[in-house]
């Protein structure tokens, strides 16, 4: 999960099918639960700042919702029901001591996460052992490792932040598909005005320069992010409906073009990628949907979502004037809206889609294209508005989209940003809640409180779940298989706290306000040297304000209509009537939770135990970077042959394919777990580059999601049940010699 000293990553699967086996019962699991008192935050350009360690925070340490020291770098699986067991299957090159399974949980009254970890036994014991008098399912894990490199890695904390800045871009490379792996996007949060009319009758989706209209009203929509191929069917309705609960209106998703369009003109909808059911769930829930086809996405996904197959296509050029590229691009962003037609999904049919996206944050790397960049940039524009969806349009920080579509802000902080028309609404696409984990690096963590500091003078909302980056989709430098975001919901779907509730609690506070905020006049107040108010006045006499304390360090006492307010450094007050406050940011009424994962020894649950495969290696070495540092050097001997010689390198961490013999045989998959090429092992061999591990193990009883330790295992790949559930790489931080 996440602790901002130590790397938890997690791998939450749902219900993947299990595979029958026998199995014997677990232990019982050991659960702690700590609880802290809440505490005061500082703003995060201040606490947050890029090199900082967690001893130099001035978070208080009950605000971090800490975690135990990164042991768990696999969790994965949401296993339903009793009496399973999982078949794991390794590709690795070193099992020092062994794997280990971890789960935790929710319970009523209040969602408290429990934690389990279980123990695969060093030591397999012998076969007799076993108990197969209880026929059960079984799990099948697959792993693909190298061999652990060994180095100091610095902490990784939020950049600083300058109002509406990306932290990371998109420059454009040399090779055509360059531009699109480079470009880094996180997670959006969108807050949107709007009125909420019958889904099934069909709307009228319009703007004005306060709001989105629909139907001629304005009304306040807070909309959340969830991207459905991070997380696994099963999860979607609880998410969807914990995000409603916190207090959304509107869920908005990415769309995956590589995770769609596997080759020129095959597309795939199945399981993670069933888009459409995924709009169905949202719509069952009562909410809206967001479409944002993109197609390029970034969102540390790999390739930014751009098919790698794309980077094959004779001259082509990504993301700029190239009609090759624009083709393409057009094909898939049709076929995309004429789906969602089909199932009759937008607005204007009497669905749940109020907006769609084109293209995303390509305003802040467009002059470095060139002159090809402002064209296709109106290109794209055009294109979208042709698609004729009935719903307005929006580009991400492009800062010069044409009349309609509308422009809008991702950062941390948004309160600068000023739509490029005067007729057009300021919307925050996305306000970052966390940041997203790179290996080598200690997990980013951004307070409840600078999250509602920031968005509660502006209005806006934030995302609530982060997920998982199965298989090989996580891109940029060195991103991890988590997602987790630190979203008010986890990567396991269950309620981070405090930040969910205090979170929720804002939400409430600011559709108190939502008449006086779309219909009144606004007048700002300074109360101060670093002190001030917004005032929403209505025709009505409805009055809002807003009484903010933009100091980092001191507490003050304002005089505002007669009356004092205590406003808390870098905070600000919400008063929907001018006169009571019922929320201030930096006052966290929830209780912080702290979960520590407890060891739970496992079972192997067949009798041939372990099973290996070696891959022919070649030439080996290891060279490797980090997130912070990804470039390295790699010096080894090579024998040459007269004539050519062709060379191939190996890249275990970054990357779409690699090309492994037992890939090609799908070793991985439950159906070739007698497969010949597997050899029976009683104790498996350490230090073996690319060496394939297969293991069946017992699942703990109960539907809590279950995480696996592979610090024993090194660096590699891993698969459950013949799903990718992603990279794993145990690293060493040099500040605290802690895993992370």
């Amino acid at each position: 999960m996440r602790d901002d000293a130590d790397f938890f990553y997690s791998i939450p699967l749902g219900q993947f099918s299990p595979v029958p086996t026998a199995r014997t019962p677990p232990s019982a699991a050991h659960v702690e639960i700590k609880q802290a008192a809440c505490g005061r935050p500082r703003p995060c350009h201040a606490a947050m700042g890029v090199g900082q360690s967690a001893s130099e925070n001035q978070w208080d340490p009950a605000v971090r919702q800490r975690r135990p020291a990164g042991r768990f770098v696999s969790a994965f699986a949401v296993a339903r029901g009793t009496g399973q067991t999982f078949a794991f299957h390794f590709l690795s090159a070193e099992r020092g001591g062994g794997a280990q399974l971890s789960r935790h949980t929710d319970r009523p009254p209040h969602p408290i996460p429990r934690a389990r970890q279980a123990t695969i036994p060093r030591n397999p014991v012998p076969s007799t052992s076993l108990s197969s008098t209880a026929p059960r399912a079984a799990a099948s894990l697959v792993l693909v490792a190298l061999r652990p490199p060994r180095g100091a890695a610095r902490r990784y904390l939020y950049p600083t932040p300058s109002p509406c800045a990306v932290p990371h871009s998109a420059p454009p490379m040399a090779s055509p598909g360059a531009a699109a792996a480079a470009s880094s996007s996180a997670l959006p949060f969108l807050l949107l005005l709007l009125l909420l009319p019958p889904l099934a009758a069909a709307a009228n989706v319009t703007y004005d320069h306060r709001s989105l209209i629909i139907d001629g009203r304005r009304r306040l929509l807070i909309s959340t992010s969830i991207h459905y191929p991070r997380s696994v069917p099963a999860m979607w309705p609880k998410l969807v409906a914990d995000a409603k609960d916190g207090g959304a209106d509107c869920i908005e998703t990415y769309v995956f073009w590589n995770g769609h369009e596997i080759a020129p003109g095959k597309y795939y909808f199945e399981d993670r990628f069933d888009l459409v059911r995924f709009a169905k769930v949202v719509e069952d829930a009562g909410l809206y949907l967001m479409l944002r086809i993109g197609p390029f996405v970034a969102a540390e996904w790999n390739f930014g979502g751009v098919p790698v197959w794309l980077h094959y296509v004779p001259g082509t050029v990504f993301r700029t004037n190239n009609e090759p590229f624009k083709r393409h691009m057009k094909n898939f962003t049709t076929y995309i809206v004429d789906m969602m037609k089909k199932e009759r999904l937008f607005a204007s049919q009497g669905g749940n889609i109020i907006l769609a996206q084109i293209e995303n944050e390509y305003g802040d790397t467009e002059a470095a294209y060139g002159a090809g960049g402002k064209p296709y940039a109106m290109w794209a524009a055009s294109m979208a508005l042709a698609q004729n969806t009935g719903v307005p349009w929006i580009m991400c920080q492009q800062y010069d989209a044409p009349d309609p579509v509308i422009n809008t802000c991702n950062s941390f902080y948004c309160d600068q940003f000023q739509p490029n028309s005067p007729t057009k609404p300021k919307f925050w696409t996305e306000n970052w809640p966390g940041w997203f984990q790179t290996f080598g690096e200690s997990n980013p963590h951004r307070p409840p409180e600078d999250v509602a500091f920031a968005v509660a003078p502006e209005d806006v909302a934030f995302a609530y779940h982060g997920g998982t980056n199965f298989g090989r989709t996580s891109g940029g430098p060195f991103i991890t298989t988590s997602y987790d975001y630190d979203a008010p919901i986890d990567e396991y779907g269950l309620r981070r706290l405090p930040k969910w509730a205090h979170l929720r609690e804002l939400h409430r506070s600011i559709k108190l306000c939502e008449h006086t905020l779309l219909y009144g006049n606004t007048t700002f107040l300074s109360l101060g040297p670093k002190q001030e108010a917004d005032v929403y006045i209505d025709q009505s006499g409805g009055c809002v304000a807003f009484l903010a304390n933009v100091d980092p360090d001191k507490d003050s006492v304002v005089t505002f209509r007669n009356r004092q307010y205590d406003l808390p450094a870098w905070s600000v007050s919400i008063l929907p009537d001018c006169k009571n406050v019922v929320f201030n940011s930096a006052k966290v009424q929830s209780q912080t939770l702290v979960v520590d994962m407890v060891p739970e020894r496992m079972q192997a649950s067949k009798p041939d135990r372990w099973s290996i495969f070696r891959e022919k290696t070649g030439i080996w070495g290891s060279a490797y970077g980090n997130g912070s540092k990804s470039s390295f050097f790699l010096e080894l001997p090579v024998n040459l042959r007269t004539g050519n010689n062709e060379l191939a390198l190996l890249s275990m961490t970054v990357g779409l394919q690699i090309g492994l013999e037992g890939e090609y045989y799908s070793l991985f998959k439950p159906e070739q777990g007698n497969n010949q090429r597997w050899t029976p092992q009683s104790e498996p061999p350490k230090n073996q580059p690319l060496t394939w591990y297969k293991v069946s193990v017992d699942v703990p009883e109960g539907d809590d999601p279950v995480g696996i330790d592979m610090q024993s295992m090194g660096k590699g790949l891993a698969w459950l049940n013949g799903n990718p559930i992603g990279r794993y790489w145990p690293r060493t931080s040099s500040m605290d010699n802690r895993p992370v």
